[in-house]
């Protein structure tokens, strides 16, 4: 571990570089469309799709899953993929696909599977360790 006290300028340095070094956007292969850039969610987008779903999984005293709310999962997994995905956004598409409920043109596009998938991957990709680690524990308990 380095004990060096930081400098404030060294402090903003460091915090400017992480900030600038992380990863802004992602490609997934889509099947059935090709590879899709989604932009990096927020901090808040990330934990309101971990929360939501682990909310839907109910288990047992020993952890063990005993049931799971699908629609919830589903719902979590709607609003990131919508928040981070461009072409979902797009008015003129969501006028073609007849949704009244943007949220709505993401499984009308990519089907109820692939929307849970995506979500999973966008969380995996951009979550790092330390914070997945918190989560699950914070899950367990």
């Amino acid at each position: 571990m380095n004990t060096t006290k930081l400098t404030l300028e060294d402090f903003k340095a460091k915090a400017i570089k992480k900030v600038q070094d992380r990863k802004i956007s992602m490609d997934i292969e889509v099947e059935e469309y090709g590879v899709i850039t989604f932009d990096r969610p927020t901090e808040n987008e990330l934990l309101a799709y971990v929360s939501k779903s682990s909310d839907a999984i109910k288990t047992d005293k020993d952890d063990n899953p005993i049931s799971q709310d699908m629609v919830a999962m589903l719902d979590a997994a709607k609003d990131l993929v919508y928040s981070v995905c461009s072409f979902l956004k797009d008015v003129e598409l969501q006028k073609t696909l007849d949704v009244i409920d943007p949220l709505d043109s993401v499984t009308k596009v990519f089907g109820i599977k692939e929307t849970m998938s995506i979500a999973a991957d966008i969380a995996k990709e951009f979550m790092d360790d330390k914070t997945m680690a918190k989560v699950e524990t914070e899950i367990k308990n």
